[in-house]
């Protein structure tokens, strides 16, 4: 079976952009440093985007399954109001985003990339195709995952 660790990185950028998408090379040139630093390093590059909107990017990004990390903080958000604490997990949640973020993608990434492989078997075109259909981004989900903020907030 064909994996990421046997392809070479011309194949492996390939299949990144086929998932990417928008805005591929900014996404490409951090997925490169992540590679250089074997996979382990999580600080490798901010993104102001991941900082700023954190859950809402994941959609966007269809990095769904760290989406637990949002079903986490509504429950950490029911804690008792004190400004303080509010204040603290506000600056967590920008930094963790904003650093965790190009992580989280990476990892994403890569695992959609060893799904395609693996369904695909040999044949990097069918990846490719495959990648191009679960990748990308989604507006829609954006919207829907605001609405159910905004009614969230409406409602507690």
């Amino acid at each position: 079976m064909i994996t990421m660790q046997n392809l070479s990185p011309e194949n492996i950028t390939e299949l990144r952009k086929a998932f990417i998408q928008d805005n591929t090379e900014k996404w490409l040139s951090i997925m490169a440093k992540k590679d250089a630093k074997h996979s382990g390093a999580f600080f490798v590059g901010f993104s102001f985007p991941a900082a700023l909107f954190g859950q809402i990017w994941m959609v966007y990004r269809k990095a769904y399954n760290y989406l637990p990390a949002f079903i986490f903080i509504v429950i950490f958000s029911l804690i008792p109001d004190d400004s303080f604490n509010l204040f603290i997990l506000i600056i967590l949640l920008v930094f963790g985003f904003g650093y965790g973020g190009p992580h989280w993608y990476w990892l994403n990434t890569n695992r959609e990339i060893n799904h395609a492989l693996s369904t695909s078997g040999s044949d990097l075109e069918k990846a490719k195709s495959i990648l191009r259909e679960r990748g990308g981004v989604s507006v829609p989900a954006v919207i829907i995952t605001t609405i159910i903020y905004l009614i969230y907030q409406v409602l507690f």
